[in-house]
């Protein structure tokens, strides 16, 4: 992005200094239906703090097939998803 390359889809939480900065802009996005793929990453070799053992132990325990995707008109704004361009 700071290359003036290319643009993003991203929760807007992750460049909050960006957009303060003015080197990001957020533009909306209408009728946007991104269906989002969130992992978890983590060492199975070495040490795991029990911080995160516990919080690996919630997440498998999670019954994902309950939770409903969100697409619907205006959504995409509310949950603070833009698309972004670079700002000079």
């Amino acid at each position: 992005m700071r290359e003036q390359v290319g643009l993003a889809i991203v929760p807007a939480i992750t460049i909050q200094q960006e957009l303060r900065e003015g080197v990001l802009a957020r533009l909306a996005l209408r009728d946007l239906a991104a269906p989002r793929r969130t992992l978890m990453i983590y060492r199975e070799q070495g040490y795991v703090s029990a911080s995160a053992r516990a919080l690996i132990k919630i997440v498998r325990a999670f019954d994902w097939g309950r939770v409903q995707p969100r697409i619907a008109r205006g959504r995409a704004r509310a949950a603070g998803v833009s698309q972004l361009r670079v700002v000079r």
